[in-house]
């Protein structure tokens, strides 16, 4: 005689495959999302597209993410995952900040190129979305953080580290890479070098 699953481990079970399921169609959900952002930007990004995109009804998506923030949230935090920008803690034990400005740009600029589509929807859409414009905020938060830690060794005039913390944070940006190299197509190396020379000459009177 088979014996039977006791009622408890067959509802632990079902409530097992419920979860996976759920968490499947939560990981479509923004996986779509995340597509329709890079194609066309969030603000023109329609719950109706994401749904028809995942495969889902809309009031499977709004189960799942009950506002526009949710939504971002989550494809914010997935899509870092899968783009995480370059990791500054190796920058710092370099003493020379020439040196530690041209490592820091180049894979700055490798992260920007990479994520260029994505960045640029982002940009455009700040300024009609407050859920992007806090997403953007987020990311410039993170660029200031980087520029303080360039900053240290360029200069001892403190007359001058206005100028100098200026010149980073511009040569750090994603719009400052879209104009070298997209708009003016330089090379990636030159435009490197040509940010290090103009924080350089901040440096001086």
């Amino acid at each position: 005689m088979s014996s039977r699953p006791e009622a408890p481990q067959r509802r632990r079970y079902t409530q097992r495959i419920r979860a996976e399921r759920q968490a499947q169609t939560r990981l479509r959900i923004i996986e779509a999302a995340l597509s329709l952002h890079e194609e066309i930007g969030p603000a023109l990004t329609t719950i109706s597209a994401v749904a028809k995109r995942a495969g889902v009804e809309r009031p499977t998506v709004y189960r799942h993410f009950p506002d526009e923030a949710s939504l971002l949230g989550a494809c914010r935090g997935h899509w870092l995952a899968q783009n995480p920008p370059p990791d500054p803690s190796p920058w710092i034990a370099l003493a020379d900040p020439e040196e530690r400005l041209r490592i820091a740009l180049t894979q700055l600029y490798g992260f920007h190129r990479t994520t260029a589509p994505m960045t640029a929807n982002l940009l455009r859409d700040a300024s009609i979305s407050p859920a992007v414009a806090e997403a953007i905020a987020m990311m410039r938060a993170a660029f200031a953080a980087i520029v303080e830690l360039l900053l240290v060794g360029w200069v001892g005039d403190p007359d001058r580290v206005h100028l100098v913390r200026a010149a980073l944070a511009h040569g750090v940006s994603f719009e400052t890479w879209h104009s070298l190299c997209v708009t003016n197509e330089l090379d990636e190396d030159d435009a490197v070098e040509l940010v290090i020379g103009m924080v350089r000459a901040a440096t001086h009177e």
